[in-house]
């Protein structure tokens, strides 16, 4: 004998488990109040079951659309990873919940909203904080006094006699003249020096070729007297 799959309707409060995350309670919401870009992620494989009996016709959504208490996140989950959460399955956890060291205060927050749900349509507007409180100022009619111009009469100025007493300029010390240094007198310029010029008599270069040294072959004449001779008459 097959049993026939839960129906779930908007505002059930149910406890959906999703694969990494431990089971949170969370509240199953009407489409046409999901926000647009919640809508727009509906799977596609979300087509509804027909069951039949005798009696009745009964039209079951695979797919749901639920919101997560405290953590306010939307998620489009399979009934079979859904299942009711009831005011006796809040007060078992609590239960436990106190006797561990370790407490979840998100889960815990969850919790306490699934046993108090808030409306279904703030629900999806404002979330888990509900609807935000109106600030008293909004409320207190704030009456701001009109600036006044205040001009301010100007007292005419009493001439008295210290006004007649012309201050004087402090004149200022005159400042040392520093002692100008003595200009260094311009070193003379260096003479040119003289280009030595090589003078050469007319009988230049005679003294090295009037050489008579027979042993070594470096002679012109036979003997030493006949090549004298030459020579001074060269001279001359």
């Amino acid at each position: 004998m097959s049993t026939s799959p839960v129906s779930y309707q908007p505002t059930n409060i149910v406890l959906a488990k999703v694969k990494g995350y431990p089971a949170w309670p969370a509240m199953v919401l009407e489409e046409s109040l999901l926000p647009p870009h919640i809508l727009s992620k509906q799977p596609k494989s979300s087509k509804s079951t027909t069951t039949s009996t005798t009696t009745t016709t009964t039209t079951v959504k695979k797919i749901v659309p639920v919101r997560f208490f405290s953590d306010d996140t939307y998620i489009w989950i399979n009934i079979n990873d859904i299942k009711p959460l009831t005011k006796e399955d809040i007060q078992n956890y609590f239960k436990k919940s106190n006797s561990k060291r370790k407490i979840d205060l998100l889960l815990n927050t969850a919790y306490e909203l699934a046993n108090d749900p808030p409306d279904m349509e703030q629900f999806i507007k404002y979330g888990s904080k509900g609807v935000p409180e109106e600030s008293s100022e909004d409320d207190e009619v704030l009456s701001i006094p009109a600036k006044k111009k205040q001009k301010q009469a100007q007292s005419p100025k009493k001439k008295t006699k210290d006004n007649k007493i012309k201050k004087e300029p402090i004149k200022s010390k005159p400042k040392p003249k520093s002692k100008a240094k003595p200009k260094a007198k311009p070193e003379p310029k260096p003479k040119p020096k003289p280009v030595v010029v090589n003078e050469y008599d007319d009988d230049w270069g005679l003294d090295d070729f009037n050489k008579y040294d027979k042993s070594t072959g470096n002679y012109i004449y036979e003997t030493e007297a006949e090549q004298q001779k030459v020579f001074k008459s060269i001279r001359i």
